[in-house]
């Protein structure tokens, strides 16, 4: 069994949600609400900072190889595979 560090949480599986669509999925220029955000704590916390939290909308600017840049009031941000899917 491997080990994980102290305090490190995986994040719980989604509840089934058939109107929700992982921001990886999502083609460019689109807006869309941010209905479910599923990261381990630290990780939800700073992407509340950044403003991508359920309840906002942001706007879709690139998505390629998983990787997607995303305006969020007025300011883009590039997120990495793994908070995107």
């Amino acid at each position: 069994m491997p080990r994980r560090r102290r305090g490190h949480r995986t994040p719980l599986p989604l509840p089934p949600m058939p109107d929700v669509i992982p921001l990886s999925l999502i083609p460019p220029n689109s807006l869309v609400e941010i209905k479910y955000v599923n990261l381990p704590p630290g990780l939800f916390m700073r992407m509340s900072e950044l403003g991508i939290m359920p309840g906002n909308r942001v706007k879709v600017i690139l998505n390629q190889f998983g990787y997607v840049v995303v305006e969020v009031m007025g300011t883009r941000f590039g997120l990495n595979p793994r908070a995107v899917s």
